[in-house]
């Protein structure tokens, strides 16, 4: 099932419920291209609009407001410094103010109002979007298959099955890019079950996408 941020991608707040909290040990991104391992409370909501880390694109940022009227009351704002999904596909919210979550009870079913840091969000749909449009006209101009790429706060590259990409050949990528741009062509989503068969699918190379 496709989660609230595939749905909705341009959504900046959302409301859903928890269901599960998980405290454990995760693998976390230090922001100099190394994972470092953080012990701390880990949320899974019903849904979600917030992305994880895939594709060679990083994870969204954010904010969960979580309340609850009844016994026990909750009412907490908590900073999400990481989303990850897991290999059985829940989406995990990883919680910066985990010593709060130790010390009062969040029942399954509690209120959590999602917002995202939505100049990150933006930053890197652009970049992935013109990423796919990069991709996309080198194969049809050069057959370059792309590889590979990345996506971080410093930088983003793609690489392409060539050794020899001329001063001319990126003239060449920039004007029939510049070129769609300019036609404001549509940007179109397409959802698929697994091991299904689709003519679009044998055209498609993914990495590490949901």
């Amino acid at each position: 099932m496709s989660s609230k941020y595939h749905k909705d991608p341009f959504l900046k707040q959302f409301d859903s419920v928890v269901t599960e909290i998980q405290k454990r040990t995760y693998q976390i991104p230090d922001g100099n291209g190394k994972m470092q391992s953080v012990t701390t409370h880990g949320i899974v909501c019903e849904d979600t609009i917030l992305f994880p880390e895939g594709g060679g694109q990083p994870c969204d940022l954010g904010t969960l407001h979580i309340t609850r009227t009844e016994d026990p009351v909750v009412d907490l704002t908590l900073t999400v410094y990481h989303v990850l999904r897991q290999p059985n596909g829940a989406i995990v919210h990883v919680i910066q103010e985990s010593w709060e979550l130790d010390e009062i009870e969040v029942p399954k079913g509690t209120m959590v109002h999602q917002e995202l840091i939505w100049s990150r969000r933006i930053r890197n749909m652009m970049y992935h979007t013109g990423q796919h449009l990069l991709s996309a006209v080198a194969m049809n101009t050069f057959q370059w298959d792309t590889v590979n790429w990345h996506l971080d706060l410093n930088y983003c590259f793609v690489e392409f099955n060539t050794t020899n990409i001329t001063k001319i050949d990126v003239k060449t990528l920039e004007a029939e890019i510049n070129n769609c741009i300019q036609q404001k062509l549509p940007v179109t989503s397409h959802f698929f079950k697994k091991g299904e068969e689709d003519p679009i699918l044998e055209k498609a190379k993914t990495r590490g996408l949901p």
